[in-house]
């Protein structure tokens, strides 16, 4: 019982963190802030988090764990290049074109000047969730012959590049909400088409 309260405490503090980062940055925003709308007082908070830091850190990683799941699924799919590549892609797009995450991408590009390793620490742990998965996936195809990789991070960048390019980048200049504007299946089937077209077995 005890845990559970432990717990259900902490994740009133972590929802209640990514309000208040979200809208007033890491360096503007106050852990009294955070208390107040979380209902607890300073010194439960502290009990939770060590410092603003770590309940910033709580705040990002709350954003990006949902997806563990859905990409480890997502490596885990079996099927030829393009069907396990376009449904990659599709989870990634979803996860790209998220409302929180674009806000943790934005609370956090906003504080980089003045604290990088704040985007530092960010890179780090998306770079492990998304881009290990592809990467491994990139690996298992090009191991069966289906693609042929002579720099696989970098064509692990290109793929992710394609998908950033109408979900995450616009969205830094017009906002959470900003739509894509493009139908996300057909969007993910062409980026497939272009990345099997310059890394797929050569036709005999």
């Amino acid at each position: 019982m005890r845990e559970e309260l432990h717990a259900r405490r902490r994740a009133k503090i972590v929802a209640a963190a990514r309000v208040v980062f979200t809208a007033q940055g890491y360096t503007r925003a106050k852990t009294a802030d955070v208390a107040r709308l979380a209902r607890v007082s300073i010194a439960t908070l502290y009990v939770h988090f060590e410092n603003k830091q770590a309940l910033f850190d709580a705040f990002t990683i709350s954003a990006l764990a949902p997806y563990e799941g859905p990409f480890e699924l997502a490596e885990r799919r079996a099927g030829d290049a393009r069907t396990v590549l376009t449904n990659f892609a599709l989870v990634y797009f979803d996860f790209m074109a998220s409302p929180d995450l674009r806000s943790v991408y934005r609370a956090v590009g906003a504080e980089t000047n003045l604290r990088p390793e704040l985007g530092v620490r960010l890179y780090q742990y998306a770079h492990n969730l998304l881009g290990g998965s592809l990467r491994r996936i990139l690996a298992r195809l090009a191991a069966r012959g289906e693609l042929v990789l002579d720099d696989l991070p970098m064509a692990s960048r290109l793929l992710e590049g394609m998908l950033e390019a109408v979900t995450l980048t616009p969205s830094m200049l017009g906002g959470d909400g900003v739509e894509t504007g493009v139908d996300s299946e057909a969007y993910c089937e062409r980026v497939v088409d272009i990345f099997l077209a310059g890394y797929g077995p050569a036709e005999n």
